[in-house]
């Protein structure tokens, strides 16, 4: 029970300070990507701040199939498991306290190196959610998703390249990145004649 308390709590320790990474991650993402469409499409637009609850409910949103805290939680407690079943198996084929010690410390490992991933690839949705949030701002309502081709990209990520869809419809995970684990894809908008309207109607105002 101790055991599993301590990671459970480690884990809640952990969490909270990753949800301010990541909202740090929302917030700056978002300026930077604001400040270089303007100048990118050389328009005189007004800054538009991104509100603390959309901030939030980025950081809350699940891609995939989970929340960067689900996925940390499901991590912990099957470390839990797997300790538990580790050393009655090391002790019943009489390996000594160090040899024991060792094996539970590759277990950590293996959890550790785990969530790294889920935190890097949580970062990366994060990022392009907040690149997300600056289009819709903005006025433009179309992303194109861009895959970085070579012999690292994924089948489902190469068939996505250069597809076209509605800002409104996306969603982490499902044909907007990432959509697996360590997926190196991004977005980019798509510029229409209505889209250019609206941002001419931005200027100046």
């Amino acid at each position: 029970y101790m055991c599993q308390k301590y990671i459970m709590d480690m884990t809640i320790q952990n969490s909270k300070y990753i949800y301010e990474l990541l909202y740090d991650v929302v917030l700056s993402a978002y300026c930077v990507y604001f400040y270089n469409y303007v100048n990118g499409i050389q328009k005189d637009i007004e800054f538009i701040p991104i509100s603390d609850n959309d901030i939030q409910q980025i950081v809350k949103n699940k891609w995939g199939t989970a929340t960067y805290l689900e996925r940390l939680r499901d991590s912990s407690s099957k470390l839990y498991d797997n300790i538990q079943q580790t050393i009655p198996r090391y002790i019943a084929m009489g390996f000594n306290s160090t040899s024991t010690t060792d094996g539970v410390n590759k277990l950590i490992n293996s959890r550790y190196k785990y969530d790294i991933t889920v935190i890097r690839t949580t970062g990366d949705y994060m990022n392009n959610a907040a690149h997300k949030e600056v289009l819709y701002t903005i006025g433009i309502d179309s992303y194109r998703f861009v895959a970085i081709l070579d012999n690292r990209t994924t089948e489902e990520c190469r068939k996505l390249n250069n597809t076209v869809y509605k800002l409104s419809n996306a969603k982490g995970g499902i044909k907007f990145p990432p959509i697996h684990f360590n997926c190196r894809s991004s977005v980019a908008p798509v510029i229409t004649p209505d889209v250019e309207k609206k941002l001419s109607e931005l200027d100046n105002i």
